[in-house]
């Protein structure tokens, strides 16, 4: 239905092509930093052999925690085929590293500590203990796995945030082999609604070398090589499978998929989609179907986080020569709400908290934005008006989630239990799946009220906030039984949209169109894809890199309030311009073309952004870091 759209979309992106501005790209060039992450190099040889259902994925499991510094692995079926090889060498770690520890008994207390290159485990053991004047101390990495010896050292990455606790060193256990999951042939998709937040889904929400950039790349223009194939896990029956044919992969952040299935033995499906890309600990951009626990730290801090479109009654004319006007309308949109968040609140049925007077109301920071669409083309003209959509009308998509209170819902937990699943049927998970859930209709909630105060902004109507297209949650967990023959699983989505409850908007950036999909009914296809798409074009370069080739490159960031597609960005952080410009982010064409060729999409229309809002200065930033806040048993209020 869609053939063909992406090479439309290029012509409507470069068709200004003079006027763009565009960051250097090239590897050798001198603004482009150190990188945080140690790069991995990975060659190719011999011809694609993976074909067969069962053929394995170029970066093996095994290459998680304890992985060698060379490692050399076989490619290609159970019947022999002819294998392909590759070989994983560590290259250009950071000569020194510099970490933060913190220590898990409930204080909060953290240490930073600076390891050189041939610091070995004895030497960060005793920096540690030192620091927090405590003996017999046990480390562990961001993803849980205990540091017992030089080579998981050595796997420490600058910037890593490690946890020490209390008690006696012990060699890391190897995970345990678990029951292969079995598909079922059910979806249970409950409706829309505020009420629901996770039950029944996540409905509330050419070339034969692959080479590797100097930035950290996997060169994703090897179909034949790219990882996008199921196999099971060394000591695991976790399927690991990626959806990225064309679109470029960063290696750290397929290690981090792998390295998660390898070390949770009730993971069973580890799904990593187009717009995968490294977290500080574990993948965005990725799903884990996860047998009879919940684990936190693979949703992380922003609980809820999503994208809701909403219908406006503003025309889609002359919308070029409106954004610069509508851009200064929403200048009162700085800073917190001056409402009745209460109100808001109870009208929804949600519980109050205290973060809800800095917080409730604001976008936020980061990827996190309103923007003001116009439809660019329908493609699906049938699909697009069963949505009673128009193309005469404008749209409003907003993308935010729980903001400090997501935070507090995972520090809390990490405080005290750490890295540590939850098993399903304990108070542990009866707490946190509470926490979670008015977390999640408190960040749809959050959404409701963004629309609502930029369109009172713009002289809207602000009914329409309550009709919304759709609305979706990429960060939370839910409960499913369509993937497994024996019982249900929980789905952990981190950025990661459900295609199993109707339409989603799948966004590029500020200078780029967003999507609006359809998910198909093909269910082996979304089985294998665990029922969940990209949902967005996924970042090429981190923060720090954009930071400073932008700085570098627009001394005045003021020229970028200009996108290549004349959309107005309304931002007064320079930072916050320099980290989420256009060029910093994947080709939102590559990860669609991935989607379409997995049997996942079909394109129903392409919105044109016309007005971004981003986050501005907050004005009481230090008077909400000066609260300490917790949860008051006796009130119900996050304090």
């Amino acid at each position: 239905m869609c053939h063909g759209y992406a090479t439309r979309m290029l012509q409507h992106e470069f068709r200004n092509a003079a006027t763009r501005h565009r960051l250097h790209t090239s590897a050798a060039s001198p603004l482009q930093p150190p990188g945080i992450y140690a790069r991995v190099a990975v060659r190719r040889h011999g011809e694609p052999t993976w074909k067969a259902p069962g053929t394995q994925n170029c970066l093996p499991a095994q290459a998680a925690p304890g992985t060698p510094r060379k490692l050399r692995s076989s490619l290609g079926t159970a019947q022999g085929d002819r294998a392909s090889k590759i070989d994983v060498a560590e290259q250009t770690r950071p000569m020194v590293r510099r970490v933060t520890i913190k220590l898990a008994d409930g204080s909060g207390s953290q240490k930073t500590a600076v390891l050189d290159t041939g610091d070995g485990y004895e030497k960060l053991l005793g920096l540690v203990e030192n620091k927090f004047r405590i003996k017999k101390l046990q480390l562990f990495m961001p993803d849980g796995l205990e540091i017992t010896d030089n080579e998981h050292v050595a796997l420490i990455t600058n910037g890593s945030l490690l946890t020490a606790r209390k008690g006696t060193k012990k060699a890391r256990k190897s995970a345990n082999p678990v029951d292969g999951y079995q598909h079922s042939t059910t979806v249970d998709c409950s409706t829309q609604s505020i009420d629901n937040p996770h039950l029944g889904g996540a409905c509330t929400e050419g070339s034969t070398s692959l080479s590797t950039a100097q930035d950290g790349h996997v060169d994703g223009h090897d179909s034949a090589c790219n990882p996008s194939l199921e196999r099971p896990g060394p000591s695991s029956d976790a399927v690991v499978h990626i959806l990225a044919n064309k679109s470029d992969l960063e290696a750290e952040a397929v290690q981090q998929l792998h390295r998660a299935a390898y070390h949770f033995p009730s993971i069973r499906m580890a799904i990593g989609m187009p717009d995968l890309h490294p977290g500080p600990s574990f993948p965005i951009g990725a799903t884990f179907a996860v047998k009879g626990q919940v684990m936190p730290f693979l949703v992380g801090n922003d609980v809820g986080c999503g994208m809701t479109l909403f219908r406006t009654s503003l025309k889609n004319k002359d919308s070029a020569k409106q954004a610069e006007k509508w851009s200064k309308l929403l200048e009162p949109m700085e800073g917190p709400w001056e409402g009745d968040t209460e109100g808001w609140l109870s009208r929804y049925g949600i519980a109050r908290t205290n973060f809800d007077r800095d917080c409730l109301g604001t976008v936020g920071g980061g990827n996190h934005f309103a923007e003001l669409q116009g439809v660019e083309e329908v493609l699906d003209p049938v699909t697009f008006e069963n949505l009673e959509m128009k193309q005469n009308k404008m749209y409003l998509l907003v993308h935010s989630g729980s903001r400090q209170l997501g935070k507090r819902v995972l520090e809390d937990y990490l405080d005290t239990k750490g890295v540590v699943p939850i098993d399903e049927g304990t108070a542990d998970f009866q707490e946190y799946m509470t926490a979670h859930d008015h977390a999640c209709r408190w960040a749809q909630c959050n959404r409701r009220l963004i629309a609502h105060r930029f369109l009172s902004s713009l002289g809207a109507n602000i009914a329409d906030v309550d009709d919304p297209v759709l609305d979706v949650c990429h960060n939370n967990v839910v409960k499913t039984e369509a993937l497994s023959g024996d019982g249900h699983l929980w789905l952990h989505r981190k950025g990661a949209a459900p295609a199993d409850c109707g339409p989603v908007i799948i966004p590029g950036s500020r200078g780029t169109h967003s999507f609006l999909v359809l998910p198909t009914s093909d269910a082996g296809s979304q089985r294998k894809a665990a029922y969940s798409l990209a949902h967005g074009a996924g970042r090429r370069w981190n923060r720090g890199k954009a930071l400073s080739m932008g700085q570098a490159r627009f001394p005045n960031a003021k020229v970028l309030r200009t996108t290549a597609l004349e959309g107005h960005v309304v931002c007064d952080s320079a930072a916050l311009m320099y980290e989420e410009h256009p060029d910093a982010y994947k080709e939102i064409s590559t990860v669609l073309e991935d989607l379409e060729a997995a049997g996942l999409i079909t394109v129903v229309a392409v919105m044109k952004p016309v007005v971004t809002y981003k986050m501005m200065v907050a004005k009481r930033e230090a008077e909400r870091r000066d609260r300490e806040r917790r949860w008051d048993t006796h009130s119900g209020v996050l304090e």
